[in-house]
């Protein structure tokens, strides 16, 4: 007689179970797309911080002459987004939320591409998760909301992840190397460290036995000329910029960064708000997960794999890349471990993870799939129920209050505004809203034209770094402020009547 060694398997649920599942993750599906939608919606004509109004002001307003210009260059130019906004804002009207319609479209695109592309390739849950998460994260609101070019970015890698992981029966077609060639010209042209995204996800691909390899290497050396012909003015500049820009505020790309670089540095401040402990425990819960999740996808045993255990590995093999060769090669272009600076990593960060909460939850609830719903679906609540507030703040109040001051100076119709360092914030609103404004970096002349000048006058504190010696009568003058998210949490402004 022969005893059964291995625990035995769960029964196949009854086909009206898996309706009923399917039904509940149908309708998780549409609450969390509507939330996703809401969010990022909420708020677009909120004043621009530094960031924000640096592109704005010298790219947007300057067009591509100073764009392509290699003396005017600095990283914050996303060449692509500069000038489809400089475009749009020619056509339309520069308000801040037109400067952030190339945000927010190509995010929103992006996101439900990957929500697609998982409930299909993988799982419902999987999928329901993923942008969940991406719902919830504070990181996730920034980078698919701000005036810049990160929406385009995570477009790309969107697009990027989800055609290469198609299955090894299914061979490449023209329309897939063509929009894996597209996808990485966006991503390039807005950002080029996308290039270390795009060579890692084309390499693997071309691995593959049913890619079309000569057609994959000839697009892919076309894309890479147009990005070089197109970016080839400001190439000097990119480069020296590379090693220096972040630099202080970010740790360099090392041995250990690939695979758990993107999990700090995405995990940690996407789910702070919703863990205890800060962004240290917050990284180290992602990566647990985010690990979990990958064994998940590549080991494809019955307990921890996806509804499709092959299409599984083929993902896992592309998160891999995203997450472990990309980074690597960022590493050797001088680039440091910031979260801005991996941002096309996004996409991958949360698909591990929610890989890995469904697997965790599947093991828990031994492969039940009411259960394995029901526990995942718990937890979503919970951590949308905890960081609802921290979404709800990065959308409705600015970080930075330049708009509203300026808005404010200029309701009060002063006959002279001055200021001593004129910040990028106030001079992006104060040309905007055509107030006139005496910029000085002599305390005396501030002195002289605000306190001696036509009244009622202004002066305006630059909120970063003011000089020590300001007007001599500021003690005289009246303070005013508006609230903001950073600094002092407050805009200051002084009136004398």
């Amino acid at each position: 007689m022969t005893e059964q060694l291995t625990p035995p398997r769960a029964a196949p649920a009854d086909p009206a179970s898996r309706s009923g599942v399917t039904t509940v993750w149908l309708v998780a599906a549409a609450v969390t797309v509507v939330a996703l939608v809401a969010s990022r919606l909420n708020g677009l004509s909120r004043s621009l911080w530094w960031d924000e109004a640096f592109t704005a002001h010298r790219y947007v307003r300057g067009g591509a002459e100073i764009i392509f210009d290699p003396s005017q260059y600095y990283a914050n130019n996303h060449v692509l987004y500069s000038l489809l906004a400089s475009w749009t804002t020619d056509l339309l009207w520069t308000g801040d939320a037109v400067l952030r319609l190339w945000v927010v479209g190509p995010a929103l695109a992006g996101a439900g591409l990957v929500l697609w592309w998982a409930w299909r390739r993988l799982a419902p849950a999987v999928a329901v998760t993923a942008t969940a998460l991406v719902v919830i994260s504070p990181l996730a609101v920034r980078l698919q909301t701000e005036a810049r070019g990160y929406g385009l970015v995570l477009l790309s890698a969107s697009v990027l992840l989800v055609v290469t992981s198609r299955g090894a029966d299914h061979p490449a077609r023209w329309r897939d190397d063509l929009a894996v060639a597209a996808a990485g010209a966006v991503g390039m042209l807005t950002f080029p460290p996308v290039v270390t995204l795009y060579v890692a996800h084309t390499g693997v691909w071309f691995l593959r036995r049913t890619t079309h390899r000569l057609r994959l290497v000839a697009l892919t050396a076309a894309t890479g000329a147009l990005t070089a012909l197109v970016l080839r003015p400001l190439f000097g500049p990119m480069l020296d910029n590379a090693s220096s820009v972040g630099s202080r505020a970010a740790d360099p790309i090392t041995w250990w960064s690939p695979i758990v670089g993107p999990f700090t540095v995405i995990g940690g401040p996407s789910f702070n708000p919703i863990l205890p402990g800060g962004s240290s425990t917050a990284a180290a819960v992602t990566m647990v997960l985010g690990v979990a999740g990958l064994i998940a996808l590549l080991v494809r045993s019955r307990s921890l794999a996806v509804d499709h255990p092959h299409a599984g590995f083929e993902v896992g093999l592309q998160l891999l890349a995203s997450l472990g060769v990309s980074i690597a090669l960022l590493g050797f272009v001088g680039f440091s471990l910031l979260d801005r600076y991996v941002a096309f990593t996004l996409p991958a960060v949360m698909i591990a993870v929610a890989a890995g909460i469904v697997a965790i939850a599947r093991l828990a609830t031994r492969d039940r799939p009411a259960l394995t719903a029901t526990a995942v679906l718990v937890v979503l609540a919970l951590a949308g129920g905890l960081g609802a507030e921290r979404v709800h703040a990065e959308t409705a109040q600015p970080r930075q209050e330049f708009a509203g001051a300026v808005e404010a100076i200029r309701a009060s119709d002063p006959a002279t505004v001055v200021v001593r360092r004129l910040h990028v914030g106030y001079a992006w609103y104060f040309g905007r809203f055509e107030v006139d404004v005496v910029r000085t970096d002599d305390g005396a002349e501030a002195t002289a034209a605000f306190c001696d000048g036509p009244r009622p006058a202004v002066y305006v504190p630059d909120p970063d770094r003011e000089p020590a010696d300001g007007p001599a009568c500021l003690g005289d003058a009246v303070r005013h402020s508006v609230p903001q998210r950073v600094g002092d949490l407050e805009m200051v402004w002084y009136e004398l009547p």
